[in-house]
């Protein structure tokens, strides 16, 4: 491959050798990809290639990919890295399933809502003070509401915690893959 330059080093033409004109010079894939990404930090831009039949935009696909032999390459290590990333991102968003329909502030308070009901399933004259005030205002029994905290407290542990051992075997997965194949069969 042979390139043009402008004034300040940035390529103004890629051609394949034949078809190169005598002011330019032989680059090396490692030269062209760091031109590319010096050119497009953001990984956007008008910087395109020769593909032998027409010019096609060429620019990095992510900042983890190396430019080689004419192509963009993920290396192993960076393509481990990125889908513990979306396996980690997919977690988070199933979590976030079960807890849809309550504000974060009322999440806050699960923890003392739940640690007041068992205790006050174990002792009824243990002091509860969060549970009191729900009652005060909202008028429940308040039997019927410690029941229902330690319910939904059971059910949310038992669905997060399924929820996090799938994530953990995914996990494992990914740092156990030795293929790109074997990457890629790793789905939340």
């Amino acid at each position: 491959m042979k390139a043009t330059f402008d004034k300040d080093g940035l390529i103004t033409g890629l051609y394949e050798d034949a078809d190169a004109p005598k002011s330019a010079i032989s680059i090396t894939d490692t030269a062209y990809g760091k031109q590319i990404n010096a050119h497009n930090p953001n990984g956007t831009g008008a910087l395109q290639r020769w593909t032998g039949k027409k010019w096609v935009d060429h620019v990095s696909p992510s900042p983890s990919h190396t430019f080689s032999n004419g192509v963009w390459v993920l290396d192993f290590a960076a393509a481990q890295q990125l889908k513990a990333a979306q396996i980690t991102k997919d977690f988070s968003y199933a979590v976030a399933q079960i807890t849809s329909g309550y504000t974060e502030e009322e999440q806050k308070t699960w923890a003392t809502q739940l640690a007041e009901a068992k205790a006050f399933t174990i002792n009824n004259t243990a002091p509860t003070p969060a549970l009191d005030a729900i009652i005060a205002l909202s008028g429940e029994d308040k039997a019927v509401l410690t029941s229902t905290i330690i319910a939904k407290g059971e059910a949310l542990a038992v669905a997060s915690c399924g929820l996090l051992g799938k994530k953990r075997k995914l996990l494992a997965d990914i740092a156990a893959a030795t293929t790109q194949a074997a990457l890629d069969a790793i789905v939340w």
